[in-house]
């Protein structure tokens, strides 16, 4: 007698109720749409779950997702190659064999919870994968593949706390080999791992049935702690312009030097009004594009200002006139804390970081893995 679970059981048990799909803006802080990022398909609860991420991990967090899932797809692709589609597999459904159903399909989501329960911690793990299954029209044949998979590859890294990427990625291998994944039979109907050759997996029949599974509440994403990505540790994000290792730091440094310069003229001494201004210049310098700061000049006396009234930044010679330059309020760059420039700062990196990964952001979601069966 097999000390497996009950295949029907796990059909019937692991069903998730039915979410709304929506389209979904990838935000900052959870709840600025990042500019020019693409419209993505996901459940409601998804949606949700990201914002609740991104709020503590930042925009970071997202391209760490997509590191799991692209880490998950490259992995599960070398462990188990395309194979020859078998003649019973209807040509225009033959992608869809390739992604879904097989062994390919077991370890790649095995392997993803595996990564998603170390990086993001299992109860946000939970939540996300066990949403995303929530797609409405969702097979239940695959929920119920998926699902279950899922549940394996969390357990994997709750049991191996101190493994690395590859070493996970061996051990989904291991239970895949052992038979203690899910995946469907020639007939689609659910089977074990080892009781199917690879190659030779059938496709899900897309009848649904009633869900066992409540739709997931929204849970936090643990505390950056795995390093699987080389995020472990103090970050950019943790980081103040005031210190090396921050992009701005040199940046930072440039304005300060120019301040105190400016203090000397005027005879002051360098205080919190000092720090305020060289803070609130890092700033104007970054919003404006320049790569440096040469010279921090006041306004002089003129018809539309007044002496000091606006406080300027110059990137190269004065003399040239290409140099680029940025101004602010004086009374403006000397009374706003440090603090707020700082976290304006790193909103404005946010932004830029977002433009510039928009594809990696658009591709977020495991779209291959369900294109085919939303035609």
């Amino acid at each position: 007698m097999s000390d497996k679970p009950d295949l029907d059981r796990i059909r019937s048990q692991f069903q998730v109720q039915d979410d709304e799909a929506i389209h979904y803006h990838p935000r900052l802080a959870g709840k600025v749409d990042i500019p020019f990022s693409p419209l993505i398909e996901v459940t409601r609860t998804e949606g949700k779950l990201l914002d609740e991420m991104t709020w503590s991990r930042g925009l970071q967090g997202l391209f760490e997702l997509k590191e799991t899932q692209d880490l998950a797809f490259q992995e599960s692709k070398r462990h188990v190659p395309d194979q020859a589609v078998p003649d019973g597999i209807p040509k225009h459904r033959a992608k869809e064999w390739q992604l879904n159903d097989g062994h390919r399909d077991a370890f790649r989501h095995t392997y993803w919870n595996a990564l998603l329960a170390k990086e993001f911690g299992n109860e946000w793990a939970q939540a996300f994968a066990t949403a995303h299954e929530g797609m409405p029209g969702n097979p239940a044949n695959r929920e119920a593949m998926d699902l279950y998979n899922n549940q394996v590859g969390r357990g994997i890294a709750a049991a191996h706390p101190g493994a690395s990427k590859e070493q996970l990625a061996q051990l989904v291998g291991d239970a895949m080999k052992d038979g203690k994944l899910i995946l469907m039979d020639h007939q689609g109907k659910l089977a074990w791992s080892d009781q199917v050759q690879v190659g030779q997996h059938g496709l899900s029949p897309k009848d649904a049935i009633q869900p066992h599974l409540q739709t997931p509440g929204i849970v936090p994403a643990a505390p950056r702690t795995s390093g699987l990505f080389g995020a472990a540790g103090p970050t950019n994000n943790d980081l103040t312009p005031e210190q090396p290792g921050h992009p701005r730091h040199a940046l930072h440094q440039q304005c300060k030097a120019g301040v105190a310069a400016l203090g000397n003229q005027l005879g002051r001494e360098t205080d919190e009004k000092s720090a305020c201004m060289s803070a609130s210049l890092t700033n104007l310098a970054a919003a404006n594009g320049l790569e440096r700061v040469d010279h921090v000049l006041l306004s002089d006396q003129g018809k539309h200002a007044n002496q000091a009234q606006n406080v300027f930044i110059v990137q190269g010679e004065l003399s040239d006139p290409a140099h680029l330059r940025a101004q602010m309020p004086t009374a403006q760059a000397i009374a706003t804390p440090v603090e707020t420039s700082f976290r304006e700062l790193a909103l404005l990196e946010q932004r830029t970081l977002a433009t510039q990964g928009q594809q990696a952001i658009a591709q977020q979601q495991d779209e291959q893995v369900k294109a085919a069966q939303r035609v």
